[in-house]
């Protein structure tokens, strides 16, 4: 019988580790809710579209138990489209054709520490294929992985150091993961919704190990000169970026769509 991949079960003082981050971004939730009321942020920018507003669906995430930390990836459907609960059954045959067809395509030529393995933790599950963790989300973001080998922006940025990467809509935080793998970046920036930096915190911080990290809450804007590792920036307190940090590599894979026009044109 073909094994399924198990995750590790979190410990308990990652669940302690994980709370921290989910209060800091209670508490940047409830900074958010003052400006508004205050009349210092506009609603059509600074709270989720109208696609987005099934992140509100999510909020249970924000108080989470050791359970849904631990099984973080099975909470994750927001974000990437696939719910990896209802393919687990078939996580006990062999991967299918369509799969193997994928990722051989999307690995084609692509040096080994350029291919996506997922951290074994956090509910991620899939098939086991040349020492990693293979399922629908892998190959989405190997795609992405991909795109940047071809257009040769991991050869320009493996030129330069330190390298500073800025994302825009991380979800769950998997791109994040695997460029920091592969690339070694000295900081890597994230601008999302709270509610959603909630899932990167908490996924970021215990894939990774990496302390240090930094979930800016608009007190101390100095903060954000020069900072290594991790550093989680809401939406609504972007503008304190401006001036104030270079990037490398500037990334947006998808969320500019899912924004409205206003949106948008904040960021661009």
């Amino acid at each position: 019988m073909h094994e399924v991949n198990l995750y590790r079960h979190i410990t308990a003082a990652e669940y302690e580790n994980a709370l921290i981050f989910t209060g800091q971004i209670n508490e940047i939730i409830a900074h958010r809710n003052r400006l508004l009321e205050q009349g210092r942020l506009k609603a059509e920018i600074d709270l989720p579209s109208k696609f987005w507003k099934i992140i509100e669906n999510y909020n249970y995430f924000l108080n989470p138990t050791h359970e849904i930390i631990n099984s973080l990836r099975f909470h994750t459907f927001a974000f990437t489209g696939n719910y990896i609960g209802d393919a687990m059954p078939s996580y006990w045959r062999p991967a299918p054709d369509d799969i193997l067809k994928e990722y051989e395509k999307l690995t084609a030529q692509l040096p080994d520490e350029l291919i996506a393995r997922p951290p074994r933790m956090l509910g991620e599950i899939g098939w086991e294929i040349n020492g990693g963790i293979v399922n629908k989300d892998m190959l989405m973001y190997q795609k992405h992985i991909r795109a940047l080998y071809l257009s040769r922006v991991v050869d320009l940025l493996k030129n330069r150091a330190p390298i500073k990467i800025l994302e825009i809509g991380p979800g769950y935080g998997a791109l994040a993961y695997y460029l920091w793998k592969m690339l070694s970046p000295s900081s890597y920036y994230m601008i999302d919704l709270p509610e959603s930096l909630a899932f990167s915190t908490v996924y970021l911080g215990l894939a990774t190990g990496k302390g240090g990290s930094l979930v800016y809450n608009g007190s101390s804007p100095e903060l954000l000169n020069g900072r290594n590792g991790f550093v989680f920036a809401p939406n609504f307190l972007a503008d304190d970026l401006a001036g104030r940090c270079k990037f490398d590599l500037i990334i947006n894979t998808g969320s500019f769509g899912e924004m409205a026009p206003a949106q948008v044109a904040y960021y661009t």
